[in-house]
């Protein structure tokens, strides 16, 4: 099997979205549709999501990452090129207790992959 299915329910629930550009515009559109409470960790946003930002349809947080972002959340997709977003958000997953997965290639974070489920089922 070359990848593995995961199915979440987001409806309602607040997922954090790291990058405004076209891969992360993909991953929104489909969160949306999903209907989680998008919120957009970005530098800068791209028209569409500068148009989300004055429908209401997502939240965005400015462009500094911060830990506290990840409290509330209930899944973490990075969709940018800021090396340090990837393994900040690994590392306070990890230290709260909760799973998390992450691909390294060549000591460079490639993918990151954060669940709400907590290591020994509580």
């Amino acid at each position: 099997m070359r990848h593995y299915p995961l199915f979440a329910d987001l409806r309602d629930r607040p997922v954090l979205l790291a990058g405004a550009g076209k891969v992360a515009e993909r991953k929104a559109e489909s969160l949306l549709s999903a209907g989680a409470r998008v919120r957009v960790v970005a530098e800068t946003l791209n028209p569409q999501f500068q148009q989300w930002v004055t429908e209401g349809k997502i939240v965005w947080l400015g462009g500094l990452f911060e830990e506290a972002m990840l409290d509330e959340v209930y899944f973490v997709i990075a969709a940018t090129d800021n090396g340090m977003f990837k393994p900040a958000v690994f590392l306070k997953w990890r230290n709260d207790g909760r799973n998390c997965a992450i691909r390294w290639i060549r000591r460079i974070c490639v993918r990151l992959l954060c669940l709400p489920w907590w290591i020994g089922g509580r």
